[in-house]
């Protein structure tokens, strides 16, 4: 994919980030109308709370991962000089969210299916109390998987363009056992600390060769694929409960799932957007944009990717909070999520 491709695959992120922000907006005031107790002839109570329902996934992935994304497939080839790892997987991100998106928003505007963005288990699931239909269960999970999996596919690509080597023509491109391994070893820094056991003289881990920016993004990129796996896999359990209960030989009852831990996992899972889109990701954009607009080098840059990588792990423990919650935390727990 060469600039002039990317350029064209920016802009198509950009815009379509655009219509959905515009339609978070529109939600956003309509609702608000409705809580003045204004417009009840447009849309009742069903309606309003199917809005609640798909505003946050419209804002959140139709706008904020998007335009982001938009941003990185652009941003970070250009600033390392070389090529976006798959072209193939760059457009299935794409496609994947915008198709998972209209399928959610639809779900939710067409039928009234209103458990909100908390999921709260058994309410996505409790069509027998609440009168949801089987079948938007099934297409609202469908909509949530392919959305988490097109950030999974973008997250990805992202680490292949940013660690890996362009991939060859003659079929000798690493196996995806490779990018896994070598994922988890740069993401939790385990080259360096390999290298410190090894007694390894003046070893430079993997992320420090890269800018500050492009760092920001692949630590940015551990959070929200984090997030993707927890997100998406409500979708998945939707799909499988919804599929269940339409063949009635299997019925599948929603007590096969602990609301208390499915609380606790989602809501960290939930946080991870926070820490990864919302704050590194910022973070690296403007270590990317002050230096330029001052015309001068960022100061302290290892020092800054240090911390940002140690905020890795970190910040992994900090959200755990969601975790256990509603148990006592072991003390060493209070003491490092007060640090």
């Amino acid at each position: 994919m060469n600039e002039e491709e990317r350029k064209v695959l920016s802009i198509r992120f950009v815009v379509v980030s655009l219509i959905f922000l515009a339609l978070a907006g529109i939600e956003g005031i309509l609702m608000r109308f409705r809580l003045m107790n204004t417009l009840v002839e447009f849309f009742d109570e069903k309606h309003f709370y199917s809005m609640m329902t798909a505003h946050p996934f419209v804002g959140v992935y139709g706008w904020a991962y998007m335009a982001v994304m938009g941003a990185f497939y652009f941003l970070v080839p250009h600033i390392l000089k070389k090529e976006i790892y798959s072209k193939k997987a760059a457009y299935v991100s794409f496609w994947l969210m915008l198709v998972g998106l209209i399928i959610l928003w639809s779900t939710t505007f067409l039928t009234h299916y209103a458990p909100l963005y908390t999921l709260y288990w058994p309410i996505p699931v409790a069509y027998e109390i609440i009168g949801w239909n089987l079948y938007s269960i099934l297409t609202f999970g469908l909509g949530v998987a392919l959305i988490l999996g097109g950030v999974l596919v973008f997250f990805g690509n992202m680490f292949a363009t940013i660690f890996l080597p362009p991939r060859s023509t003659d079929g000798g491109s690493p196996s995806p056992w490779y990018v896994v391994k070598e994922l988890l070893i740069t993401a939790f820094n385990l080259d360096k600390i390999r290298a410190r056991i090894s007694k390894m003289p003046q070893y430079t881990s993997k992320a420090f060769n890269y800018p500050v920016f492009v760092v920001a993004v692949f630590r940015g990129c551990v959070d929200t694929t984090l997030n993707a796996f927890v997100i998406g896999g409500v979708g998945i359990l939707l799909i499988i409960f919804a599929i269940g209960n339409l063949i009635p030989t299997l019925s599948i009852p929603y007590t096969i799932v602990d609301p208390l831990i499915y609380k606790n996992v989602f809501w960290w899972g939930l946080d991870l957007i926070a820490d990864g889109n919302v704050l590194i990701f910022t973070a690296g954009t403007w270590y990317l944009l002050v230096p330029l607009l001052l015309n001068r080098t960022l100061y302290g840059e290892n020092v800054v990717r240090t911390v940002i990588l140690a905020d890795l792990v970190v910040s992994l423990f900090v959200w755990n909070h969601h975790m256990l919650a509603d148990t006592p935390q072991p003390l060493f727990l209070q003491i490092q999520g007060q640090l």
